[in-house]
């Protein structure tokens, strides 16, 4: 995934970093977990005080076996509830006291069938009686 982050940066703060994550969040029935996926820092945006900041970076989610985004509530006897989610974290570090903050933007992460992918067809019956020994 690209993705293109600008900053207006008006009182030329000094940005010192500017960390970004990708979070697995799920709660099923009374048990919940958060899973980081990736962390990393972005790295043209260190120590910078420029009024105006436009960085594009590619986000790689790994190539591990995530389920997709899911909510679901209900059950016949008993209530079942299950909510997994996923999050992009910017959290951004600046000059002074109290003053880095996060921002939390929900994605939607999705499958993809398997019809989709380049499978071969089989031989065609006319082939394999031409062909056979």
């Amino acid at each position: 995934m690209v993705a293109t982050l600008e900053i207006e940066n008006r009182r030329n703060v000094l940005i010192q970093c500017i960390n970004l994550s990708m979070t697995q969040l799920y709660d099923i029935g009374r048990n919940s977990r958060k899973i980081i996926i990736f962390d990393t820092v972005l790295p043209n945006i260190i120590n910078l005080r420029n009024e105006f900041i436009r960085e594009t970076f590619s986000i790689l989610i790994p190539n591990i076996r995530l389920p997709p985004s899911y909510q679901f509530q209900g059950g016949l006897q008993a209530s079942a509830n299950v909510h997994i989610h996923y999050t992009i974290r910017f959290t951004i570090k600046v000059e002074g006291i109290f003053t880095n903050f996060d921002i939390d933007i929900p994605i939607t992460l999705g499958t993809e069938s398997n019809s989709v992918l380049n499978h071969d067809s089989p031989p065609s019956y006319n082939f394999v009686v031409s062909h056979a020994k």
